[in-house]
């Protein structure tokens, strides 16, 4: 994806991707979360797969009698696995943040940011 990211940029673009990084999501994975919506409760459970490189989120929605179950199974990344794979892929520039402000990505951040620029 990153590849043909850079291919389709024109020289001088810029890419950002905003994603949970292993380091945020190590803060706070494995506890289990119930969230009330309308008429019902949500349960989510998170579960860490294959050497920290995979990530099941498992969604329970109860509602009454009715029980709606579905999972969600995502690549984990952190910064430094993230910076590797732009610079492979040839973004020059590349910066991560962990915000949107362009704060630090550090044991505060909320948000794995990676920004890299296609030379021109």
């Amino acid at each position: 994806m990153l590849r043909n990211a850079f291919t389709s940029l024109a020289p001088g673009g810029k890419l950002l991707i905003d994603l949970l990084g292993k380091e945020v999501i190590a803060g706070w994975v494995g506890r289990p979360q119930a969230m009330d919506v309308e008429d019902g409760t949500v349960f989510m459970r998170d579960t860490i797969l294959e050497d920290w490189t995979r990530l099941r989120t498992d969604w329970t929605l109860v509602r009454g009698d009715v029980v709606r179950r579905a999972s969600i199974l995502t690549f984990l990344y952190s910064a430094a696995e993230l910076r590797a794979l732009f610079e492979t892929a040839g973004f020059t520039d590349v910066e991560c943040f962990g915000d949107f402000d362009e704060s630090p990505y550090d044991n505060h951040a909320r948000r794995l940011i990676m920004r890299g620029t296609r030379a021109s």
